[in-house]
């Protein structure tokens, strides 16, 4: 039998006055209008009976509870939960409200990003669901085009602008009897071109994009979220408006465009699998409430006095200015520390052709995953996805004053432990 694809895209609605999520260190932030929409993109394979489903949605995260609840819903369509993985592409300028409070990280959760928006959440669920039902409704037989190609990417290290971080772009390209294309692409980048003070919806870079790339035969462009942690384009991008989102977004579809020119031939006998493990991580230990609001302090003063001085560049202040947010959301989690020792992930693979898309739930470091995939760079980590549990830095976080090591809930040490756990999850 051949394999079959379908795929649907659904625009997620997003009104005037709606919290956004993304910078929650800094003021509130109320959506005033819709610069561009956010889209739900899903594309469903079958091959043998069995469908494989993959669901990007341009939101800042999915929560662990919700995606559950969606895997048990899809079932009747023929898709396990084990064959079926939702992502988020991490834009900041989409709905807050999307957590909802109970489990072990109930109080942090609710100080960190407030309490849940019901009827966003409800509005995502219902976009999921018709898109996912309409892809499943809609199959043709396909071919597969499959790689990663080395390019030169869109940002850099956030802390670090002399280290380039994961430069690969992995991409799947699908073609219908009918000359339909669908691409699935993944980078490590945050899609943070837009800053604080922007009060529009916009999905950022990966929606422009899309725009760039949906056209003529390629009727969908699915962006997946590398291991972004570590990566952005504080150092590379030229202003925080959407002339550089346009500009960033057409840059990156041109490395698609030309990276899709170096693929193989494609076969429409490429393998489908999945595997899952779970892990329990350690939690961090917090510093003092005391301790934490010294430290804030601190980092509030260098800043300013930075600012005053004039003498850092836009990206530098930038990450002085981080640094301060990292801090006070390391204040909250002083006062909101979690009880338990660790927490439970779970660790999930898609085996596409010859990539194996890795879904983590957490925010990882490109640092860690250059690692793993040093010896299979076909191994493509994708954060945000199945749930979000923040930042999973590598231990050297411990010995700086960046964001990620004040927000992060994991106890220094642990991405090493996950990379470690996930190299044995890999099909061999």
């Amino acid at each position: 039998m051949p394999t079959m694809i379908g795929w649907a895209k659904e625009e997620l609605t997003i009104d005037p006055g709606t919290p956004l999520a993304g910078y929650e260190g800094g003021p509130p932030r109320i959506a005033e209008g819709v610069h561009d929409p956010l889209y739900i993109r899903a594309v469903t394979l079958e091959q043998s009976g069995r469908r494989v489903c993959v669901v990007a949605c341009d939101t800042v995260a999915v929560d662990a509870p919700f995606v559950s609840r969606i895997a048990e819903q899809v079932r009747k369509w023929g898709i396990a939960p084990a064959d079926f993985a939702i992502a988020a592409t991490h834009c900041h300028s989409g709905p807050a409200g999307l957590f909802e409070v109970d489990g072990i990280l109930g109080g942090l959760v609710t100080a960190m990003a407030g309490e849940p928006d019901r009827r966003i959440i409800g509005n995502l669920q219902a976009c999921i669901l018709h898109a996912v039902e309409e892809s499943v409704q809609t199959m043709k037989p396909a071919s597969l085009r499959a790689g990663v190609i080395e390019k030169p990417g869109i940002g850099t290290d956030r802390n670090d602008p002399a280290r380039r971080g994961d430069g690969l772009l992995s991409l799947l390209q699908f073609e219908t009897d009918s000359d339909e294309q669908v691409i699935v692409y993944s980078i490590a980048c945050h899609p943070t071109v837009l800053h604080a003070d922007n009060t529009l919806v916009s999905a950022d870079f990966p929606g422009a994009t899309a725009r760039a790339l949906e056209q003529g035969k390629v009727k969908m462009a699915l962006f997946l979220n590398g291991a972004a942690g570590d990566m952005s384009t504080r150092f590379t991008r030229r202003s925080a408006d959407f002339d550089e989102v346009e500009r960033i977004g057409g840059l990156l579809a041109r490395q698609v465009n030309e990276a899709l020119n170096e693929l193989p031939p494609s076969r429409s006998d490429f393998i489908l699998g999945s595997s899952e493990m779970d892990i329990h991580l350690s939690l961090r230990k917090a510093d003092s409430p005391a301790q934490a609001a010294a430290t804030l302090e601190r980092l509030k003063r260098e800043y300013d006095d930075a600012k005053s001085r004039g003498e850092r560049d836009r990206g530098e202040l930038r990450q002085m200015e981080a640094r301060c947010e990292g801090a006070y959301l390391g204040l909250l989690y002083s006062k909101n520390q979690p009880q338990a020792e660790t927490l439970p992930l779970r660790l999930q693979i898609l085996r596409i052709g010859p990539l194996q898309l890795a879904f983590f739930p957490v925010e990882l470091f490109s640092s860690l995953s250059e690692r793993l995939r040093a010896g299979d760079r076909n191994l493509v980590p994708v954060s945000y996805a199945n749930g979000y549990f923040g930042y999973l830095p590598d231990k050297r976080i411990e010995n700086t004053d960046n964001y990620e090591k004040y927000i992060t809930i994991f106890a220094y040490g642990q991405g090493e432990e996950l990379m470690a756990a996930a190299a044995r999850c890999i099909m061999h």
